[in-house]
């Protein structure tokens, strides 16, 4: 799912498994300084349920993305790749990068993980109930 974002912004938009949407319009006073992309990759329970597709989970929806600021550093990256667990309550609890190091370079660690961690999402449900969940996430910057 693309999402264009800027600064602090709500978003209330049903996430699909592996699909990709066109932009989400934000009304804005300056062009979107960001992009995302986003899909469920698996649960803590990862040999038991609920497995992501299974009939009866609901993905995560992304409801409040806080922007990275101040971070010239970011912007020489371009791109990332990311993973992040929703808990069950819809808060991040932790997240590493798909490139070394993993656990984030300075730059990472200073500007955009702090940030990360403050997002929210309307949680996971299997059969109803909420569930954690770990997303995977592109940044395009």
């Amino acid at each position: 799912m693309n999402i264009m974002l800027n600064r602090i912004t709500n978003l209330g938009v049903t996430v699909a498994l592996l699909m990709n949407f066109t932009p989400l319009a934000v009304t804005a006073a300056e062009p979107a300084g960001f992009s995302l992309q986003f899909h469920p990759v698996g649960t803590p329970e990862f040999m038991g349920p609920p497995k992501i597709g299974q009939s009866g989970f609901i993905p995560p929806v992304a409801e409040v993305i806080h922007e990275p600021k101040e971070a010239k550093c970011l912007a020489e990256k371009i791109t990332g790749e990311y993973e992040v667990l929703v808990k069950a309550d819809g808060s991040v609890s932790s997240i590493h990068s798909h490139h070394n190091p993993i656990t984030g370079d300075a730059c990472e660690k200073q500007y955009l993980f702090p940030s990360i961690m403050k997002w929210r999402f309307k949680p996971a449900t299997f059969e109803g109930k909420p569930t954690s969940v770990y997303m995977w996430f592109g940044l395009n910057l």
